[in-house]
């Protein structure tokens, strides 16, 4: 498996130079974004660090696609619940991006 080379930029910085995106584009890249978290979740993964800097767009800025996959872990109940930073009661991700709970 080749890794894909990706030069279009974070959303992030996409976002800060553009501005915001028509909600017609936004939606585009939101379906897209939705649809790599439940291909993750469908083989038992979560991410749980998703945010505009984890989202790369392609070199045409047509898609989106979702890096950095260092906080993600098993969404099966076993190995979610042993996980080592849940036992030690650590909070994986980016605050301001987590979910309240």
């Amino acid at each position: 498996m080749a890794i894909e080379c990706i030069r279009g930029g974070e959303l992030s910085y996409n976002l800060k130079k553009f501005g915001r995106y028509p909600p017609g584009i936004a939606k585009y890249f939101f379906v897209q974004v939705v649809d790599a978290i439940a291909h993750m979740h469908s083989r038992g993964f979560c991410h749980r660090d998703l945010k505009p800097w984890n989202i790369m767009l392609s070199d045409d800025l047509a898609d989106a696609k979702v890096i950095d996959f260092s906080y993600s872990t098993s969404l099966y109940h076993d190995d979610f619940e042993n996980s080592p930073d849940i036992l030690k009661g650590f909070l994986s991700g980016t605050r301001q991006f987590m979910a309240p709970e």
